[in-house]
């Protein structure tokens, strides 16, 4: 994969402030290529679903790693084993998105072993609610086929909400989400919604989740 310039490697490790700048969208690498806007991402994008969460009840996914259409979630965290998944409130698409548990530091969206889109996007809610000097904010990585994850997005320390749109001519594998402070701040969290994808292609299908539950064992 041939890099791209190192000057645009430099503009865009501001992430949303700069890209705001910028413009709607930008080529951090020869095949990726990040927008901020999602009406100029969908418009741009092969995009075939996309998931707002609304046809779910309010509940807790009581586990680690779960599946909403064909998109796979897991989240990592220090304190436990893994961090659980909720239907909680969104203010992007209301009522609803879906959020790990606030001591997850990192979320991985994957679409199956061997599996791959050229499109994926999402709507992020990041949380800040005790602000802490030493905490930096999020890294957003993407990682395409037969390559290494490189950071194509940092959203600031104070939060609010975002848009990512990435697209890709080899296929995207997996989409990180972390905590760049790498520790456990308990006030901070994100949330998702708007999740867009264009076809999954590869290897076989993951199983849906089932249902949420209303109480979290």
């Amino acid at each position: 994969m041939r890099k791209g310039s190192p000057r645009k490697f430099a503009l865009f490790f501001g992430g949303a402030l700069l890209s705001a700048l910028l413009g709607s969208s930008l080529t951090v690498d020869a095949a990726v290529t990040v927008f901020t806007d999602e009406s100029t991402f969908l418009a741009s994008a092969p995009v075939t679903a996309t998931e707002t969460f609304e046809g779910f009840q309010p509940g807790c996914f009581p586990m680690k790693a779960i599946t909403i259409d064909g998109v796979r979630y897991r989240g990592l965290s220090r304190v436990r084993t893994g961090a659980r998944w909720f239907i909680t409130e969104s203010t992007v698409t209301p009522p609803n998105g879906l959020s790990a548990d606030e001591d997850s530091l990192r979320n991985v969206v994957t679409f199956g072993p061997n599996r791959y889109v050229d499109a994926f996007g999402f709507a992020m809610i990041a949380v800040n609610d005790f602000p802490d000097p030493s905490f930096f904010g999020w890294d957003i990585l993407v990682t395409e086929r037969h390559h290494r994850a490189q950071i194509v997005a940092h959203v600031p320390p104070a939060g609010g909400t975002f848009y990512f749109g990435f697209t890709s001519d080899v296929g995207i594998t997996r989409v990180l989400v972390r905590d760049a402070y790498h520790y456990y701040i308990p006030a901070v969290h994100w949330i998702y919604d708007d999740v867009s994808r264009s076809e999954i292609l590869g290897g076989s299908e993951l199983p849906e989740s089932p249902p949420p539950l209303a109480v979290c064992p």
